[in-house]
């Protein structure tokens, strides 16, 4: 059963944009607003990565990890291109500041998406895309996420040999698997029994 709703992080978001141009401001509150939403499921700490993947250097974050879902903040500084996909999972972008220019397999044009769009990105499905100045935002991921990290790792190695910023990435995503994994077992009936909370 998935934690996360695509139209309920738009929900989260929406009231957030335009509030603040500046991404570092902007992230913290959509952070502390995803958590509010959805407690136990989001990471309260940022701890920053910056990562070569999809074709293009930028920043990520985790806010939730597990084998079927992700939410991480991302996003580039600089002007860049690059491509993504196609993967094993649905992506969903929410765009807060900033623009990106996209395209799939399948169009003959490009699209823009700023602030408060988001792009949908169906699973095995590539898309090629343009950062013209920066660009920031959410992404959710539905899908066999072991296969997507693989491949997003991997890719870091391959591209820069970057071994040290994939081996603090991957302790840091099983221990909030782990970590949020439990959180949603004490949440359950079962859980509730087996450790009930001390008053």
């Amino acid at each position: 059963m998935p934690v996360f709703d695509v139209n309920e992080i738009q929900k989260v978001i929406d009231p957030l944009l335009g509030t603040t141009a500046d991404p570092e401001l902007m992230f913290d509150r959509v952070a502390k607003a995803l958590a509010a939403r959805w407690p136990g499921q989001v990471e309260p700490e940022l701890r920053w990565h910056v990562l070569w993947s999809a074709g293009f250097v930028h920043k990520v974050a985790l806010l939730h990890l597990s084998t079927s879902e992700y939410v991480i903040l991302a996003g580039a500084a600089t002007s860049s291109m690059g491509a993504t996909g196609p993967f094993a999972a649905d992506l969903h972008n929410f765009i807060l500041l900033g623009a990106i220019e996209h395209y799939g397999e399948h169009d003959w044009e490009v699209t823009t998406s700023r602030p408060g769009d988001r792009i949908f990105t169906p699973r095995d499905v590539g898309m090629g895309t343009n950062i013209p100045e920066f660009v920031w935002f959410v992404e959710y991921c539905r899908g066999p996420v072991p296969r997507m990290f693989f491949s997003m790792l991997l890719g870091a190695i391959v591209a820069t040999f970057d071994v040290g910023t994939v081996v603090r990435i991957l302790r840091l995503g099983t221990a909030i698997t782990l970590r949020q994994g439990w959180a949603r077992f004490r949440s359950r009936p079962v859980g509730q029994w087996l450790f009930p909370k001390v008053v």
